[in-house]
């Protein structure tokens, strides 16, 4: 009976430490689950979401001829606080002729985020960004009739809506 007793405890210490590692593998898949989410442009740019301008061809606001809008573009309070949608490097930050001082973070699974017309940047070029860090101070600088932020995707290369992706919050 004792050695019974015994080797029951042995097994049930046994099965305890099997749960752990288990618990811990667990844990470890859903911490990068959330890296994995956080590479992803997911969510607003800005505390409030209001669309000026949408995706798509559009009557350029300066020129006046119809073209590609390659973003969106956003407005805001006077110099709102402009937030990264994704961790990411920044490969870009400074000054882009028309989009005026601009951001672009390249994020993992080819994605990458502009954001344009900012009237100060809070970063520089090489710097690793984190989901929801504060990237800039939207503004009116470049070709804008006034202040918001053109906020743009790309994957794989290509210019996609953002809208999904704003509107997508986890």
């Amino acid at each position: 009976e004792e050695l019974a007793r015994i080797e029951a405890e042995k097994e049930a210490e046994i099965q305890e430490q099997l749960y752990e590692c288990e618990i811990d593998s667990l844990l470890n898949t859903i911490d990068k689950i959330k890296i994995t989410l956080d590479s992803i442009p997911i969510g607003p740019p800005l505390d409030t979401i209001i669309l000026q301008d949408g995706y798509g061809v559009r009557n350029h606001p300066i020129i006046g001829l119809r073209q590609m809008h390659s973003g969106v573009d956003l407005i805001d309070t006077w110099h709102d606080t402009v937030y990264a949608t994704a961790s990411g490097v920044v490969r870009f930050a400074s000054w882009n002729y028309g989009y005026g001082r601009c951001i672009e973070i390249e994020h993992a699974f080819e994605f990458t985020t502009k954001y344009a017309h900012l009237h100060r940047l809070f970063v520089k070029r090489g710097d690793s960004i984190i989901k929801g860090q504060a990237i800039a101070c939207m503004g009116a600088t470049g070709d804008v009739t006034g202040q918001h932020l053109h906020y743009e995707i790309t994957h794989d290369g290509k210019i996609i809506d953002p809208i999904p992706y704003i509107n997508c919050s986890p």
